[in-house]
């Protein structure tokens, strides 16, 4: 993420930081890290073990290192791992404390709202989660998060949120694929719901990171695929196992440049096969979810029917949220990310949003208000 311009940095102003190898991965793996832990039988154990206070306690995920690391201007791990088990301990979510308070700094740095926070102090910071979590002083209004601090103080533009909820470490700007998710997920500004992405565009593979084609089709399918590895109770990380493992670990090699250059030219395909998905009856090499469903539950399942079983899901979804008064209006993100380059000298460094949302739509069979048509509705067996 640092080195393709994708790390969140000062609230979204930067998609690099330059202390970042004081908070990274490697650094809490060679100093901090004291043995993972996971699920039984999980060959990824993502779950990290430090010490806080002497004590062992759970380590901070990829989020809550680069959003309280750069995403402040923090170069102190101890306080991650400090802060991250305090947030845990008081029932708050790491992504949501941190980006409210990057906006909170931000609107300070700018005279929007005198309240005290700067980015890269942050000797004080424990005592603002006690607050926010207690509701006292400034922490009774930063536990409304950054849409209504915005909608008070104003800077909507640097308020770094869908549908309210703050989005994740992944600077869109560099992953635009990744950007549309955001936008059109059904949680809000959602990583995960918003399909993932990123790991095409440079997480996993490296295809190009700016181009809207074939971003929409394939962000269908990969929040199809992980709507229904959801629904069925499994890790969502176990989804990487949809890449061969040679993609990964030989990036530079023929096949893998061959598939980057590829993927883009194959949302039409892509197309084809999220609409037609009952007909792939089979099993796709790549993809173990379906034979595991069988092994477990006796339920006969192919690619074809676990993919349209997550659009069902997703669209269902969807349909609950109209009831609501969500429609494309709320499929948005913030200026700073639509408008603002990343990098001045390049125009393309923005996200393409309104373009990828017209293709997402007709994709899924959604009108041009982000609604879900009366026949996609009865396709999908949601309406009669």
């Amino acid at each position: 993420m640092q080195m393709r311009k994708m790390l969140s940095t000062k609230n979204y102003n930067y998609g690099q930081y330059e202390d970042f190898e004081k908070v990274n991965g490697e650094t809490l793996a060679e100093g901090y890290n004291i043995v993972n832990k996971g699920c039984l039988t999980c060959p990824i154990k993502c779950a990290r073990t430090v010490r806080v206070n002497g004590e062992a306690v759970k380590g901070p995920e990829l989020e809550t290192l680069g959003l309280l690391g750069g995403g402040i201007l923090n170069n102190n791990l101890q306080k991650i791992l400090d802060w991250n088990n305090e947030i845990d301990e008081l029932g708050m979510d790491t992504i949501s404390a941190s980006s409210t308070l990057a906006y909170a700094m931000e609107a300070n740095e700018k005279g929007l709202w005198n309240n005290g926070l700067e980015f890269g102090k942050i000797d004080n910071i424990s005592q603002i989660w006690e607050d926010i979590a207690h509701r006292r002083g400034i922490g009774d209004e930063l536990a409304e998060g950054s849409k209504r601090l915005s909608e008070k103080y104003g800077g909507k533009e640097f308020a770094i949120q869908s549908k309210g909820l703050e989005l994740a470490a992944y600077e869109p700007r560099r992953a635009v694929g990744q950007g549309l998710g955001y936008a059109v997920s059904n949680r809000g500004g959602c990583h995960l719901n918003g399909g993932y992405m990123v790991i095409l565009e440079g997480l996993g593979l490296n295809t190009d990171s700016q181009t809207p084609k074939g971003k929409a089709d394939f962000t269908m399918m990969f929040q199809d695929l992980m709507e229904t590895i959801s629904a069925s109770g499994q890790c969502l990380f176990t989804s990487y196992a949809f890449f061969p493992g040679f993609l990964i670990t030989r990036p530079n090699g023929g096949i893998t440049t061959t598939a980057n250059k590829l993927i883009p030219h194959l949302g039409g395909v892509i197309r084809v096969m999220n609409r037609f998905s009952p007909a792939i009856a089979m099993h796709l090499p790549v993809f173990h979810h379906t034979k595991m469903f069988k092994y477990a539950l006796g339920m006969p399942m192919t690619f074809g029917k676990y993919l349209r079983i997550g659009e069902r899901g997703y669209t269902l979804e969807r349909y609950v949220s109209m009831r609501f008064g969500v429609s494309a209006k709320d499929d948005t993100l913030p200026k700073r990310l639509t408008h603002t380059p990343q990098d001045a000298n390049d125009p393309k460094t923005v996200v393409p949003l309104e373009k990828m949302k017209k293709v997402y739509y007709k994709a899924r069979g959604w009108d041009k208000d982000g609604k879900p048509t009366n026949s996609t509705l009865r396709r999908l067996q949601i309406v009669k």
